[in-house]
């Protein structure tokens, strides 16, 4: 029980840093110091490490989609890996760095949106 605990806390703290980051976001947006390098390159690598490890999963009943980050084992010389505990680490990091990358894209699209729904409520309440 305890691991759901700190599964759904990790999910909620995910979800506020978005939010965070999101207020950010909007608040460079507003005063015109938005970088859209930034915006670029965290869009370009999320969506490489989105799409490397997606993986299909196929059965009798169909198939299902999911994140598999086994890709990244693969880059490293053959023999790297000697333990289960050295592979487990780098998958806990890759699945860190992958939840990093997630923060701040979804950061910058949040951002975004409410920036552009606050122009829009702006433009309809002055016309």
């Amino acid at each position: 029980m305890s691991l759901l605990i700190s599964i759904a806390f990790s999910v909620l703290a995910s979800i506020g840093l978005a939010f965070a980051k999101a207020f950010s976001i909007y608040g460079l947006i507003r005063d015109k110091r938005y970088s859209w390098v930034s915006f670029i390159v965290i869009s370009v690598v999320w969506l490489g490490a989105t799409v490397l490890s997606a993986n299909r999963t196929c059965g009798q009943w169909g198939c299902s989609w999911g994140l598999h980050f086994g890709w990244i084992l693969a880059l490293l010389p053959q023999g790297f890996v000697t333990n289960v505990a050295l592979g487990e680490k780098l998958f806990v990091i890759a699945l860190l760095t992958y939840l990093g990358l997630c923060i701040y894209f979804f950061g910058h699209v949040i951002g975004w949106l409410s920036y552009v729904v606050v122009s829009i409520g702006k433009a309809v309440t002055n016309r």
